[in-house]
């Protein structure tokens, strides 16, 4: 008896093995991901390997009941609308000849839209880069992100997973500095799940060197002193204009000495000489003085 058993066991198990394998392998074969708001809950799938044309007809049954609906086929995937999130179904998508069949809950498959970077920027008083960026969704509020953050070669990004939507970074971190550039993306976390969003926007910032900053200060030094000299010379060359022009000592010097070489010519001439010339002389003495 124990030997039947035994061969019914070796006979059946790979069978039942290969079965289990099956399914995987046709779970694999379509990704779907649901679109919940407060208006609607909708699920859109997609074939992964095989032609979409493959697909003859998609339906989408409650685990609890027997209520199906039909999907909606479009050019590159098929849809469900109207759904509800807290119940389960069973995906079954008719091709050719075979069934795939997929267990579907909405909440563990929810496609969130992409964060939006609001800052980006590089603090010079504290050595920092600051990131901040937003994301809204009418049922997802727990989020996991990445974030990557690279310079000009593509191989030498910085990745970071947080759970906040702003935080900050130290330059000693990312390098040398430059103009670097950052984007993220986001995935739920908590009661719902699914997979990563699409990245968002690209943003830039840039890091500053010290010898920049001297730079910058040494050239507005020098701008200064070069106004300061300026407005000194304009107001020197003004004031030339309203100062009234005095002799020098030297020309007065000049005056007076020809004054006294006057004074002393009459003075050498002799009384007795100036006698002797009579009334001509005494005229001519009337005029020098």
């Amino acid at each position: 008896m124990a030997g039947v058993l035994w061969m019914l066991l070796v006979v059946f198990c790979p069978l039942v093995l290969s079965e289990s394998g099956d399914d995987d392998r046709y779970e694999n074969e379509v990704t779907c991901t649901s679109t919940l708001t407060l208006k609607e809950n909708n699920l859109t799938c997609s074939l992964n390997d095989e032609p979409h044309e493959e697909v003859k007809f998609a339906v989408l049954c409650k685990r609890s009941t027997t209520v199906c609906i039909n999907a909606t086929l479009g050019p590159q995937d098929f849809t469900f609308e109207n759904l509800l999130i807290l119940d389960k179904y069973i995906l079954k998508v008719h091709i050719a000849d075979e069934v795939i069949t997929k267990e579907i809950i909405l909440s563990k498959i929810v496609k969130i839209p992409a964060p939006e970077i609001k800052l980006a920027t590089y603090m010079e008083d504290t050595k920092e880069v600051f990131i901040r960026f937003e994301h809204s969704h009418e049922y997802v509020s727990d989020l996991y992100f990445q974030v990557e953050i690279w310079r000009d070669k593509l191989a030498n990004k910085l990745i970071l997973h947080i759970n906040y939507r702003n935080f900050r970074i130290s330059i000693d971190r990312l390098g040398e500095a430059g103009v670097y550039y950052t984007h993220v993306r986001a995935k739920p976390e908590g009661y719902f799940d699914g997979d990563w969003s699409e990245w968002s926007s690209t943003a830039s910032f840039t890091i500053k060197t010290n010898n920049t900053v001297h730079i910058t200060i040494g050239c507005s030094v020098f701008l200064v002193l070069i106004l300061i000299l300026g407005a000194l010379l304009w107001i020197m060359h003004i004031k030339g204009y309203f100062t009234p022009k005095h002799p020098t000592p030297e020309s007065n010097s000049r005056t007076n000495a020809q004054d006294k070489t006057e004074t002393h010519i009459m003075d050498t001439v002799p009384a007795q000489s100036l006698d002797a010339c009579g009334p001509s002389c005494q005229t001519l003495q009337s005029e020098m003085l």
